[in-house]
């Protein structure tokens, strides 16, 4: 795409100028302030709704100016020969409110041309993406010089560099190394970066299990105590179980002293049966009484339920009676108060000019008059229909009625209360059992019972001093038995010490193949991205970090005088230039995309790389010239 012309009316300071360009490469003088950066601001504000200097919240307008247009024109010549011109109209909304003699200011719009056309702002944008070939963000790529260089984030310059001149699969990278050709063998299925995840994580485990085992070893180790003979043990174990039964057999009491025991049990047990018969008598005595006691108890309390919702429908309905009779006599004083509304003739008289109004108007307000009176009547007696005499006869007679059942209750309630009493009076107590000859007669005969025992003296066993020569042995075996374990659980540990560090062999092995594969391949991807750019500009795509590791970055870099490498902000404009027309070739290369190219401070630099394809404007700073001097190649 070729600038065949472009026209700006009152845009940032220019009132009025028109530049022919025919499609050719064209170089404007002009001293400081005389707006060469204002072409270049109104070609991209044309081509990409903002500034090529980049500001926040451009707006073309003059400063101070109001209630003018601000417009920017351009014709271009597509790829296809084809001429169009598009145009956008900035300007100022005035809008008069209501009430209000003067317009008030109320924002801003952008009106949109195609052809000397209207056009939505939809098909204005869709006519520049077909005029340019690209959407807005590759517009800007190819159009500003330095802008993919500055402006694009890091990540997207990765993500555009990578698409344009292509990335470097890993089988590349491993048939480049011999050395990285066992790298399958560790990663398997997964990427490079799931194993490296997965492999550091490990490696951070393992490392930590190796600085654990040892201690827990050596704590191991210290718990052991000195070793015994356990057949031995076992042996003495069970010669002091014999002794232990012999003493206790030895002080066993005799057969006839735990038969008065035994018999003493019985006859106890005896007495709880005795008492349980004597209580379970007594209750199928009084079990009709019981049971009519019930009865009578479970009639009381559905009378009382009976008897508190008669006393509630009572009060409620006299309360219903006492509001409907208020309501009632509200009505009639309010009716008494309408009724008595009369006709004011001073409504005859017009309350502006103060004349007796016209005989129809007269009419027709009293209509009025009359028609809001009955109304309010209707209203009235249709209101009343619920507090009428015959509601509240109605209400009276339900009234009557409760109170008739109410006293029913009451009297139930009554008799029902005497019947209960009656029957819990009736209830036979039963004699205690203890006054009874069958639980004197067992009383007599455990006394008799324990009086034999009482001259009897059995000596309980004493296996005080076997019991705790026995402890001491059983302690002995149970710690022979724990420090067969502690062995076990050391010999283990031994062994996942081991394995652990076989592992860790294995995962530094794997992880420092993949750190040979991601150098190599940084190297090679590096060089292929730098393949595609003149011998000035270099791409840092990795950056060493203090772990060893890399990481990834986008920064273009330059050859400065001396042939070293320095950061883009580092170098002299005309580097910067001649590096940003570089990348504009390979981007405008890849995508198909031919746009002019403006060239701002283009006095600092003295070569220009040949850029055929594209049509440059050079804006230079011309100290002579105080009014902007247009001069197109060829000329």
């Amino acid at each position: 795409m070729k600038i065949q012309n472009l026209t700006l009316e009152n845009f940032r300071g220019m009132r009025s100028a028109c530049f022919d360009f025919s499609g050719r490469d064209a170089t404007i003088y002009g001293a400081n302030g005389t707006g060469k950066t204002t072409i270049a601001n109104a070609i991209c504000w044309l081509l990409t709704d903002g500034p090529i200097t980049g500001e926040k919240d451009f707006s073309p307008k003059t400063v101070g100016c109001h209630d003018q247009h601000h417009l920017a024109s351009m014709t271009v010549i597509d790829d296809d020969g084809k001429a169009t011109t598009i145009r956008k109209n900035f300007h100022e909304v005035w809008k008069k409110k209501r009430g209000s003699q003067s317009p008030e200011f109320s924002g801003h719009v952008t009106d949109y041309y195609v052809n000397d056309v209207p056009a939505r702002k939809k098909d204005y944008d869709e006519t520049v993406r077909r005029l340019t070939r690209a959407d807005p963000d590759l517009v800007k790529m190819c159009l500003i010089v330095g802008y993919f260089a500055e402006s694009v984030k890091q990540d997207d310059r990765r993500r555009i560099l990578f698409d344009v001149c292509g990335d470097v699969s890993d089988d590349d990278v491993i048939a480049a190394d011999h050395s990285l050709g066992m790298i399958r063998e560790f990663i398997g299925d997964h990427t490079m970066d799931e194993y490296m995840a997965v492999a550091k994580a490990q490696r951070k485990n393992l490392n930590r299990d190796l600085d654990m085992i040892p201690e827990r070893i050596d704590e191991l180790e210290k718990s052991l105590g000195e070793p015994i003979n356990r057949e031995d043990c076992e042996a003495k174990v069970k010669k002091l179980e014999a002794r232990r039964q012999e003493i206790i057999d030895a002080a066993k009491p005799s057969t006839q002293i735990e038969g008065i025991r035994t018999a003493i049990i019985g006859l106890k047990s005896g007495i709880e049966k005795g008492r349980n018969r004597h209580l379970s008598a007594a209750n199928a005595a009084n079990a009709e009484t019981y049971r009519q006691t019930d009865q009578a108890r479970r009639n009381l309390q559905n009378i009382n339920a009976s008897f508190a919702q008669a006393d509630q429908d009572v009060r409620n309905l006299r309360q219903r009676i006492a509001n409907a009779e208020t309501e009632r006599q509200n009505l009639l004083d309010e009716y008494q108060q309408v009724q008595a509304l009369r006709w004011d003739d001073s409504q005859n008289i017009c309350p502006t000019c103060g004349q007796t109004l016209p005989a129809d108007q007269i009419e027709e307000r009293k209509k009025e008059f009359l028609l809001k009176k009955s109304e309010k009547k209707r209203s009235i007696n249709q209101r009343g229909q619920s507090c009428s005499k015959q509601v509240i006869a109605e209400l009276q007679q339900e009234l009557d009625e409760a109170v008739k059942r109410l006293n029913q209750l009451s009297a139930d309630k009554e008799a029902a209360e005497r019947a209960l009493k009656a029957l819990e009076t009736a209830v036979i107590e039963p004699i205690p059992y203890e006054v009874t000859d069958e639980y004197k007669k067992y009383q007599t005969r455990i006394k008799e019972l324990e009086s034999k025992l009482e001259g009897e003296q059995v000596q309980p066993a004493d296996t005080s001093a076997v019991d705790a020569e026995l402890s001491a042995v059983r302690s002995d075996l149970a710690m022979d038995s724990a420090m067969k374990k502690t062995r076990e659980r050391i010999a283990e540990l031994e062994r996942q010490q081991h394995e652990a560090a076989a592992a860790l062999d294995r995962t530094e092995e794997g992880l420092h193949l993949c750190e040979m594969f991601i150098r190599k391949k940084a190297d090679m991807v590096t060089d292929k991205i730098n393949c595609c750019f003149n011998n000035n500009l270099r791409w840092l795509l990795f950056k060493d970090q203090v772990n060893g590791g890399l990481k990834e970055c986008c920064e273009p870099l330059i050859h400065n005088g001396a042939g070293l490498l320095i950061e883009w902000k580092m170098a002299n404009t005309a580097a910067q230039v001649n590096a940003g027309l570089d990348i504009i070739r390979v981007l405008g290369a890849h995508y198909g995309v031919n746009l002019p190219i403006v060239v701002d401070r283009a006095e600092s630099v003295t070569s220009i790389i040949p850029m055929p394809e594209h049509q440059i404007i050079r804006l230079i700073v011309s100290e002579q010239d105080t009014k902007l001097r247009v001069e197109l190649k060829g000329e």
